[in-house]
């Protein structure tokens, strides 16, 4: 089992991959926060698994405010926009 319930295999070295090539920004408002929490795009408690593919930095106030909502299309864009 993954982080928070979810089934993956994420390792650490992804996270940190991750974490790099976001050059420490919030996948969804692109500041850079003091500490950054990883958020699952969809979440563990709707069937998201724990892989690279679905986690990003988020910043604890984006990653509260989303909680366990599914993103709209148009949210996926700004992610893409920021990690890029």
């Amino acid at each position: 089992r993954g982080f928070g319930g979810a089934v993956g295999d994420l390792t650490v070295e992804q996270w940190k991959q991750k974490l790099a090539a976001s050059g420490g920004r919030c996948a969804y408002c692109g500041q850079i926060p003091e500490c950054m929490t990883m958020d699952h795009v969809i979440p563990a408690s709707r069937g998201g698994r724990h892989v690279a593919e679905n986690v990003v930095p988020a910043c604890k106030p984006c990653n509260q405010s989303k909680r366990d909502k599914l993103l709209a299309s148009s949210d996926f864009d700004t992610i893409c926009e920021v990690l890029a």
